[in-house]
């Protein structure tokens, strides 16, 4: 499959040559290098992207990738620069879809900072966006947006406020149709295995978990305009620190080796989170696998190497490969 992705990355430059400012062979390109963990390419053809976008609709769409990639790599001031500049340009474009992915990046950044009542906030103006000026497969967008909130709800400790989300998501099924259904369902599955575990039901949460993260057996979003999907969301590894939360390390590291090995398809995107990374090299660590726990640590802090610096990870890792290469 490698070989194909050549292929076509070569297929996109000669169309570039051709039309310097064809979007989608730029999209093309960013993911090419993102499936194999190759993000300096990426955000280099970011970077084109934005350089060679001849209009304000294509600028937007130009900032929107590349503030997802900011964001990927924990440079989250960038990537809320680049979202910020999105939003902007989407509206005095016109076009509302890109507003709702320039606010979802924005609500996504917020999230992983910690700036909850932000987070939520953007996912809300988000959801006002689809529903009054979108318009189309407005069911599916409750249902979506509901699961971002029930995600934020968690993080805040507001376990209620989840399992309200839980309950409009499953009201909102019956209209919905087709692999939008199939997708809510997996977007149910994980917030309910996360619920769950805030809960401290582990066993519950685990059989949560087995449905949903399995991206080759689920229906996820393919494309490139939803970014910010099941795929590529931080919930995937829901059974891996399930496993980790029981004591049960061995298994928790299959379950990360196991997501490290899915191939990407033409028909379901799927990205290694960093955060991977760090967070096997700490069960390597417990298992008292030096050699493999130093390199996890090293991957993780290459990929990392330019995120905020006041990231807790990025220290903690440090220490940790400082200490076992003692």
């Amino acid at each position: 499959l490698m070989g194909q992705l050549d292929k076509g990355a070569a297929k996109c430059k000669e169309a570039l040559a051709i039309r310097p400012d064809f979007s989608y062979a730029f999209l093309f390109l960013i993911l090419n290098c993102a499936v194999r963990e190759e993000f300096e390419e990426s955000l280099k053809w970011a970077d084109e992207y934005v350089s060679r976008a001849s209009s304000v609709g294509l600028k937007s769409d130009a900032y929107y990738h590349r503030g997802f990639y900011h964001y990927w790599l924990g440079n989250f001031k960038k990537a809320l620069g680049d979202f910020e500049l999105a939003e902007k340009m989407a509206e005095e474009a016109g076009n509302w879809t890109s507003k709702a992915n320039a606010l979802e990046g924005k609500g996504i950044v917020y999230l992983a900072t910690g700036d909850l009542e932000l987070s939520r906030a953007s996912f809300e103006d988000e959801l006002k966006i689809l529903i009054g000026e979108v318009r189309s497969l407005v069911p599916f967008h409750k249902a979506y947006i509901a699961w971002r909130l029930g995600i934020v709800a968690l993080e805040q400790g507001q376990i209620g406020l989840a399992n309200a989300k839980l309950s409009e998501m499953k009201a909102l099924l019956p209209e919905i149709a087709g692999k939008n259904k199939e997708r809510i369902i997996v977007l149910l599955d994980l917030l309910q295995g996360e619920a769950l575990l805030a809960q401290g039901d582990l066993d519950g949460a685990l059989a949560a978990g087995q449905k949903a993260c399995d991206p080759e057996a689920s229906p996820k979003y393919t494309g490139y305009t939803w970014q910010f999907n099941a795929n590529v969301a931080y919930s995937m590894d829901l059974v891996a620190r399930v496993f980790a939360k029981k004591g049960d390390a061995a298994k928790a590291i299959l379950e990360y080796e196991r997501l490290f090995k899915i191939p990407f398809t033409y028909k379901s995107v799927y990205l290694v989170h960093p955060l991977y990374h760090y967070r096997l090299g700490l069960l390597y660590e417990k298992a008292g696998e030096a050699a493999k726990a130093k390199a996890q640590f090293e991957k993780f802090l290459d990929l990392w190497k330019d995120a905020d610096p006041s990231r807790p990870e990025v220290a903690d890792a440090k220490t940790r490969l400082a200490a076992l290469s003692r």
